[in-house]
């Protein structure tokens, strides 16, 4: 098969390729920011800070306010304000309300540092054919599935995933959540797109204020984010989220292990 743009490549070591009947290795965002090899570690993965510095009297959208600090301030009708599952802290330098005129609210002298973080996840990477040609050490093979059938391949993997993984790798609080007529809830939500590579820190300015939609897609996509220095590895994920309906469930293990024979027809 010649490799082309239309394609997705797992860079490996020969006893990992899934072609010699190796089990893949589905990790977690939270262990690539403490594992070992240090050409892919990323000590922030998943994880997004907003400073914003209003010094001078400034009018903001409601909406746009509420947005970003997501219930520690609130402005008012915030029941619109999509929530977004995570972590945050926002540390309040200074706030100085001048006055809310119906959709707005009117700031100056403020200095606010949000720090938000996204829930653990499993979740499996490839990457484009535009990546480099070998970008990681000691990577000596590589498997490849063409473009077309990444929706197959998204689909089969998150089927065995769900078929194969033990509850037991998964936060304690599972256990506590389901019954026998609870479990038949359980669904696994698969994502997967190419990784964003940009700023993970937005300073937020009279100058530079992006827009509420800027706003929704940066906090859709934390998940999906990187620093520019990893931009070689052109990375394609695959994030997994188990949920009853109600709430995530968090990983409990760094990695699980899936059996791959049903991928023998997509790749």
């Amino acid at each position: 098969m010649n490799d082309g743009p239309e394609q997705l490549i797992k860079f490996c070591k020969k006893e990992h390729n899934i072609h010699s009947g190796a089990a893949l290795r589905i990790g977690t965002l939270y262990d690539y920011r403490h594992i070992e090899n240090p050409e892919i570690r990323d000590a922030e993965e998943g994880k997004y800070t907003f400073l914003i510095d209003f010094p001078e009297e400034i009018t903001l959208d409601r909406r746009w306010s509420n947005l970003l600090l997501q219930g520690a301030v609130g402005f008012g009708g915030s029941d619109d304000t999509p929530r977004f599952a995570g972590s945050m802290n926002a540390s309040i330098e200074n706030l100085y309300i001048v006055e809310q005129r119906g959709e707005n609210v009117v700031v100056r002298d403020t200095r606010i540092r949000i720090e938000r973080e996204v829930p653990n996840c499993f979740m499996f990477c490839m990457s484009l054919m535009s990546a480099a040609t070998k970008p990681f050490d000691g990577y000596d093979d590589k498997w490849i599935i063409p473009f077309q059938q990444v929706q197959s391949f998204a689909n089969t993997l998150a089927g065995l995933f769900f078929e194969q993984i033990p509850l037991a790798c998964f936060e304690g609080s599972i256990t506590k959540a389901l019954t026998p007529k609870t479990a038949s809830m359980l669904s696994l939500n698969i994502q997967h797109r190419p990784v964003i590579y940009e700023d993970r820190h937005l300073v937020i300015t009279e100058q530079n204020r992006p827009s509420y939609d800027r706003l929704i897609e940066v906090l859709s996509n934390m998940a999906f984010t990187k620093p520019r220095k990893f931009e070689a590895e052109q990375e394609y994920r695959f994030v997994f989220e188990l949920n009853n309906g109600r709430r995530l469930f968090q990983p409990a293990e760094n990695h699980f292990m899936i059996q791959p024979n049903p991928f023998k027809n997509l790749i």
